[in-house]
């Protein structure tokens, strides 16, 4: 067969690019008047779009025309996916006109030509995909990154009627607003003594910091205005909600009791802001007497379903749940949707459903699908769940915190779905990272999907504490489909964030363990309180480390810990006492020979020490495997010798693949 053509060929890719160029002309709107940019300096802008009217030709754009026959689709089904240069991305962001990104997809025979009644026209604002992704539509991102994935809606299909005039006249009225206000400016410049629009990227820089302040303004409910929120308290309060809890705390220490005013209003607003930040940084004990103060100082809602809340998450904590009905009593005389919302919960853990159904109807429409999911998650109502979060997710009149809490509980309860079909034996406690067998992977992939969304908003909000509801998700749903590295880089970045949140870090180490990065792995357990098991895991993660003096040290840590054994203490000790040997620290040597010989599995811990010791230097060879061999022969029914032995062994050495093969038939 001949290898080479004779002649040019048309490839695959030439024939979606015209297809695409056709049928973007054949479904446009009729007064979309088209002009190709294409050409040697096509740098992300394909056409040109002139929009005419009854009055004339009054707004353009630009579009950048895609086209596949493969799209890449949500799991959702809601979106299609498409990447994208960052450089690209910047450009748009660059310029002040309007561009539309449209991805045909087209359904071509075997000779190239076009199907129209298979094929369909997507599209998307590059400004509203900025907004998204960078919070901005104006926002560059200089970062090292080459592309970036953006979604495009499934539902915005081109069609014959579709009008963007009002969008094309509302950018219009944007520009013209800013020349108004430079103009202002400028007539000002002798006050200013800087140029108009240095002035103007201050105004807006300020008006960004004290963004809630700002909006209070302008819709004539500044409540800063008046004694019961003083400003400074607006921007402690937007400081806490963007997740910048450090920065709260030291504006509040610096202010005092009284910073704030003197009155019992503005005391109590200290208060509770000072309860907030005890919160975040995971100090509920404090919280709770920071609220009740608050609380006794002002009388108001706000300050009762803070000291409420409180008290409601350390009951669950603590298992103190005869306290909830007084708690629930306490909310009786409620008013607004946040306390709606409050009692909903407390409901639902009291199983007062009926009840429960009644106070979601009280909740204001837009804030109700938060309470119906926790009513719908107490009855293991999964795929209702993860229907209405579907449904809801792009409804912009849900607010972004509540979209938030949204993607959390449908992440939840599509993990809980892919476990429900098995049996209790498969959700031991030895479950390995990588799932139980027979886990429902697709459903596993839609968990993973609703974590993403729910990571991304918890990013923009800094942080907050729910991260620590979703990371045993992510944790799990990336080791069953083997996302573990980006699980790893997402929840870093949140671990960076809150060094205090210890439940955070516990999922961290783990994932990182799954994989064998001891460096993060090490990282996140100094984070966590050096107790119980993150002891025990340090030693093992110091040994793999070659940090063998800290790896001994914490293993005489773990032996003063408690007298009670386990296979993990076993091994953290053994490991230690591998450490200690190495490094010729031959009293820590004796004393944790001692200690592990009081365990009745002590023989076994000392072969895998010797085990240990020897690989240090000789890894899987003869000489290390001989430790676990003769451990064996002690105790000839211990599966932790032989499973070591076994994954230790080199199949490629005939011997060892034998003796592989001896233990798979027995």
């Amino acid at each position: 067969m001949r290898t080479n053509a004779d002649f040019p060929i048309a490839d695959r890719n030439r024939f979606v690019k015209e297809a695409s160029e056709i049928l973007f002309k054949m479904v446009k709107p009729a007064n979309w008047h088209t002009e190709s940019l294409a050409g040697d300096n096509d740098f992300g802008l394909d056409l040109q779009v002139q929009v005419s009217s009854a009055t004339g030709v009054q707004h353009a754009f630009y579009v950048q025309l895609k086209g596949t026959e493969h799209p890449d689709i949500t799991a959702d089904k809601s979106a299609l996916r498409y990447s994208l240069k960052r450089s690209t991305l910047n450009y748009y962001a660059s310029i002040p006109q309007e561009v539309m990104l449209v991805v045909c997809i087209v359904a071509l025979d075997s000779s190239g030509a076009l199907n129209i009644a298979g094929s369909q026209v997507h599209w998307e604002w590059m400004a509203d995909i900025l907004k998204q992704r960078r919070g901005s539509a104006f926002g560059l991102d200089l970062s090292e990154i080459k592309t970036t994935t953006v979604h495009i809606p499934v539902r915005q299909v081109i069609s014959r009627d579709l009008d963007v005039s009002a969008r094309l006249e509302t950018r219009i009225k944007q520009l013209r607003f800013a020349a108004s206000l430079e103009n202002i400016f400028a007539s000002s410049n002798t006050a200013l003594d800087i140029d108009p629009l240095t002035a103007l990227t201050q105004w807006a820089e300020a008006m960004h910091t004290k963004r809630e302040h700002f909006v209070a303004l302008v819709l004539g409910n500044d409540d800063s205005s008046t004694n019961d929120v003083p400003p400074k308290a607006v921007e402690i309060r937007a400081l806490i909600r963007a997740g910048q809890t450090s920065a709260a705390k030291t504006i509040l220490e610096k202010l005092g009791p009284d910073g704030l005013g003197t009155s019992e209003i503005n005391r109590a607003i200290w208060l509770n802001l000072c309860g907030r930040v005890a919160m975040q940084h995971r100090r509920p004990q404090d919280a709770l007497q920071l609220f009740q103060a608050a609380y006794e100082t002002n009388q108001c809602e706000e300050n009762l379903l803070s000291l409420v809340e409180t008290k409601f998450l350390k009951a669950i904590d603590e298992n103190r749940l005869t306290e909830v009905p007084a708690l629930k009593d306490s909310l009786k005389l409620v008013k607004t949707d946040d306390g709606f919302a409050l009692l909903v919960r407390i409901l639902v853990l009291l199983k007062h459903y009926q009840e429960a159904e009644s106070c979601i109807e009280r909740i204001s429409p837009p804030r109700q699908m938060v309470s119906k999911l926790i009513l719908l998650a107490s009855q293991a109502q999964w795929n209702m769940i993860i229907e209405l979060a579907l449904q809801v997710s792009h409804d912009r009149a849900i607010p972004e915190n509540d979209q938030i809490a949204i993607q959390l509980l449908a992440a939840r309860a599509a993990w809980s779905k892919a476990l429900e079909a098995l049996p209790a034996t498969a959700l031991a406690d030895e479950t390995p990272l990588s799932g139980p067998v027979g886990i429902k992977h697709e459903t596993v992939k839609i968990a993973w999907q609703f974590a993403l969304a729910c990571l991304d908003g918890l990013r923009a909000s800094g942080w907050p504490l729910n991260i620590e509801l979703l990371a045993p998700i992510v944790c799990a749903a990336a080791g069953v489909i083997g996302l573990q590295q980006v699980a790893i880089a997402i929840l870093s970045e949140a671990g960076d964030a809150r060094p205090e949140y210890q439940e955070l870090h516990y999922y961290i180490e783990l994932l990182a363990i799954s994989v064998g990065d001891s460096a993060t792995a090490l990282k996140s357990n100094l984070r966590q309180n050096p107790e119980g098991e993150t002891l025990v895991r340090r030693t093992g993660i110091f040994f793999q480390l070659g940090r063998y003096t800290d790896s001994a040290q914490c293993a005489l840590e773990v032996a003063k810990l408690s007298s009670a054994t386990n296979q993990n203490v076993g091994m953290a000790l053994a490991m230690g006492y591998a450490s200690a040997r190495k490094i010729s620290r031959f009293e820590i040597a004796d004393l944790l020979n001692s200690r592990i010989k009081i365990d009745p599995k002590g023989t076994e811990f000392l072969a895998f020490a010797d085990f240990a010791f020897v690989s240090v230097d000789q890894p899987k060879s003869e000489a290390s495997l001989d430790a676990l061999r003769s451990g064996l022969q002690s105790v000839p029914d211990s599966w932790f010798l032989a499973a070591n032995l076994y994954t230790n062994l080199n199949l490629e050495v005939p011997s060892q693949a034998t003796e592989a093969v001896h233990f798979v038939v027995v």
